[in-house]
């Protein structure tokens, strides 16, 4: 017999599928896909590591499909400002904008190298960088909600201070060698999830000390928080909890630990 629990959320998650299809308040969809995440992490101590697994990649599956809609529902409106055509050069800078995100076809087929990227967007998305630094902009903080996604980011810098929006959610995949500095908003209000990590250093503070930032690891080794945050997270390794399922006896993995490290030599470039 299939577990209410596992019902409840497979529902949820047709829901907000269905809620996608007809389109409206971008927003409010990733408010909902939000509220998803902090209850799959609620119940993810209930779940069996398969149900587990597969409502992340779900509602991950949910985020990126909310958050290309609306950049390509921007772009659409955007492209209706222009009375000429654009030239061929002028298409090729713009295709060369150091702010694309990754779900256009151009900024998959090669790696950036060596870039000063800055974040504008409250929604935004990049992948395949390597030496680069990528920053948010100190005007994007106004932004009530937003996701960021960052995808295949190797030897760079990321630092978000502050955060590009005050609600929202952050993942992280597919990185190694990263400098990651952040400081996210009171309450939890940014969910955080890192996966597939690898050699990175995290400097991650939250505004407000009274409410520990909750960060989700899935499938990470070597990472290094650093030791003056280590009262103020609360680092939840799913990957720990896969293995361990109904035996407490299982030790978590090497996916994170806290030791000082010096920030400003620290880098990249």
């Amino acid at each position: 017999m299939i577990d209410q629990t596992v019902l409840d959320f497979e529902r949820k998650c047709k829901d907000l599928q269905d809620a996608i299809e007809k389109g409206g308040d971008y927003d409010q969809l990733k408010k909902t896909c939000n509220e998803l995440f902090k209850r799959l992490h609620g119940i993810a101590s209930q779940l069996p590591p398969y149900d587990r697994e597969r409502f992340h990649s779900k509602v991950d599956s949910l985020l990126d499909t909310i958050s290309a809609r609306e950049s390509s529902k921007d772009a659409t409106r955007n492209s209706f400002r222009f009375q000429k055509k654009p030239s061929v050069k002028n298409k090729k800078a713009t295709m060369n904008a150091a702010d694309m995100p990754f779900h256009t076809k151009i900024e998959t087929m090669a790696t950036r190298v060596g870039e000063l990227i800055t974040i504008k967007s409250s929604t935004a998305s990049y992948e395949n960088l390597n030496k680069c630094t990528l920053i948010s902009e100190v005007d994007a903080a106004g932004h009530q909600s937003g996701s960021l996604i960052l995808r295949n980011i190797n030897n760079s810098t990321v630092k978000l201070e502050p955060a590009p929006f005050s609600s929202g959610s952050i993942l992280i995949t597919d990185c190694e060698n990263l400098l990651i500095t952040c400081s996210t908003p009171p309450k939890n209000a940014i969910q955080m999830r890192l996966h597939n990590l690898s050699n990175c250093k995290l400097l991650i503070r939250p505004l407000d000390s009274a409410t520990k930032q909750v960060i989700v690891l899935e499938n990470c080794f070597d990472c290094i928080f650093h030791k003056t945050t280590e009262h103020l997270l609360n680092l939840q390794n799913f990957s720990a909890l896969a293995l361990r399922g109904k035996d407490d006896n299982v030790e978590d993995t090497d996916a994170s630990k806290f030791e000082l490290f010096d920030i400003t030599g620290s880098t990249h470039q």
